[in-house]
C-alpha cells in the first residue's frame, strides 16, 4: 500500500493535470485541427495523406499526425505552450499577448464600421486591387462584421 502510496505521489508530481501530452497518431479519416476527446481537446498538426499498399490490391489511404492533448478552456496561448514544450522551445508569451492585442484592436476597428462602410472602406484601402478580390475582401469584411455583431463576438 506505501508503494502504491509513493507511486501515485510520483505521478502526480512528474505528472501534474495541466501538463500537456504529445504524441503521434495516424487515422482512415483526416482529422479536425481541434478534437474534443474525453472532456480534453487535442490539437493535431503536422496532418500528412499517405498512400499504402495493401499487398498490391488498391492503396489504401492514411492520415499520419501529431498532437497534443490540453486541457479546456483551450486558448492560442496554452496551444503555442504546449507546442513549444513539444519541441523544447520557450514560449514568447508577451508576443502571443502583443499579437492578440494587435488582433483585438483591428477587430474593434471593422466592429465600428457598418456593412455599408465595409464597401467604401475596401473601395479606398484596396484601391490597387482588381474588383473581383475587393469583392472577395467585401464579403469576408462583412462576415466577419456579422460574427462580431451577430455572434457575440463584440
Amino acid at each position: 500500500m506505501k508503494a502504491l502510496r509513493l507511486s501515485l505521489l510520483m505521478l502526480m508530481v512528474c505528472f501534474p493535470a495541466h501538463a500537456a501530452w504529445a504524441g503521434q497518431a495516424e487515422s482512415h479519416q483526416r482529422p479536425d485541427r481541434l478534437t474534443r476527446t474525453r472532456g480534453v481537446v487535442h490539437y493535431n498538426y503536422n496532418i500528412t495523406e499517405e498512400l499504402r499498399d495493401l499487398d498490391g490490391q488498391a492503396d489504401e489511404v492514411m492520415y499520419a499526425y501529431d498532437y497534443v492533448v490540453i486541457e479546456p478552456p483551450v486558448t492560442k496561448a496554452k496551444i503555442m505552450t504546449a507546442l513549444a514544450k513539444e519541441k523544447h522551445q520557450a514560449v514568447d508569451v508577451e508576443g502571443l499577448e502583443a499579437e492578440h492585442d494587435a488582433v483585438q484592436a483591428r477587430l474593434a476597428e471593422i466592429a465600428a464600421l457598418s456593412f455599408s462602410q465595409v464597401d467604401a472602406h475596401i473601395d479606398e484601402t484596396f484601391s490597387g486591387l482588381p474588383e473581383t478580390q475587393r469583392a472577395s475582401l467585401k464579403t469576408l469584411y462583412k462576415a466577419v462584421l456579422a460574427l462580431i455583431k451577430y455572434g457575440g463576438l463584440d
